[in-house]
């Protein structure tokens, strides 16, 4: 009776101490959480590397000053990793030029120089311009994320790390969040200052579809929120990869040269009461774009 009882009281300890070394090892694994520069390096090399790139996009802007509320415009963007990325719209009455390099930027609306800084909206791409995690990581920071702060939570059924200071009595931080199993980006909050310098309202990023072409790696849909309102969305057409560029579009002192003798933007409205439906769709762009010069 002795020996069995000294037996079980050897069983009950063994195990106890099996429990408790599980316990303590679980703790230290869910304790560790990567670094911001770890899981931007990790994203940057799922993301994967090319020479260039080149999209066909549709854009769908959603405002209530536009005529139905919506517009949906054609868009192509080439990037030349990691060096500069250029957009380019045109509907039946405005057209846009867009490019953009780490330290420039230049915005042409109807053949005139609107400005030489990027808006929110445009700061989507440089999670797939820049295909270094250092300057990915200086861009982030510029941007107003705090790339010393990470943790791993739940998000939509999914265990994510979230790069960035979290969100506390009601203030909205930067943060970018990545799935922990894919490694890609899933949302990217911004907010605070932009590259001006100037507060912004905090806008959401959303990224879904994630496809895989050759090396690369591109959601099919992004999907841009502000306060909790869908404002736009990109859909991803088709994909061209290591195709021969035009140097010359990317240029930004032959494009300033090209478009410097035009005003930066008119600053007069025609009014005419029969205008077209589609006339009516631009007039509206333009009053998006006279309210928020880089919302187009």
């Amino acid at each position: 009776m002795n020996k069995q009882y000294n037996f079980y009281r050897k069983l009950y300890f063994l195990i106890t101490a099996v429990l408790c070394f599980v316990v303590m090892m679980s703790s230290f694994a869910s304790a560790y959480v990567l670094t911001g520069s770890q899981i931007l390096e990790l994203v940057v090399s799922r993301l994967g590397k090319a020479k260039n790139l080149g999209i066909h996009q549709k854009l769908v802007l959603y405002d209530e000053k536009l005529e139905g509320g919506t517009v949906e415009l054609d868009e192509r963007v080439n990037y030349i990793f990691s060096e500069v990325f250029r957009s380019d719209i045109k509907s039946q009455k405005t057209g846009k030029i867009h490019i953009a390099s780490f330290d420039q930027a230049l915005v042409i609306l109807d053949g005139k120089i609107a400005s030489t800084f990027e808006g929110g909206f445009d700061h989507y791409k440089d999670l797939f311009l820049f295909k270094d995690r250092m300057t990915l990581q200086k861009r982030l920071q510029m941007l107003g994320l705090n790339t010393d702060l990470t943790r791993i939570t739940r998000y939509n059924d999914r265990i994510v790390y979230i790069i960035g200071q979290k969100t506390e009595y009601g203030e909205i931080h930067p943060e970018l969040y990545v799935d922990k199993k894919s490694l890609l980006p899933i949302k990217w909050v911004l907010r605070g200052s932009n590259l001006r310098g100037e507060k912004t309202e905090p806008l959401e990023i959303v990224f879904h579809d994630w496809k895989k072409y050759k090396k690369l790696r591109l959601p099919g849909r992004i999907e841009f929120y502000r306060n909790n309102s869908l404002v736009r969305e990109i859909t991803v057409g088709k994909v061209m990869i290591n195709r021969k560029l035009n140097n010359n579009a990317f240029d930004f002192e032959k494009l300033k040269i090209k478009y410097a003798a035009s005003d930066v933007k008119e600053t007069e409205t025609k009014k005419d009461e029969n205008k077209s439906d589609a006339r009516k769709t631009i007039d509206g762009l333009n009053k998006i774009i006279e309210n928020d010069q880089l919302a187009f």
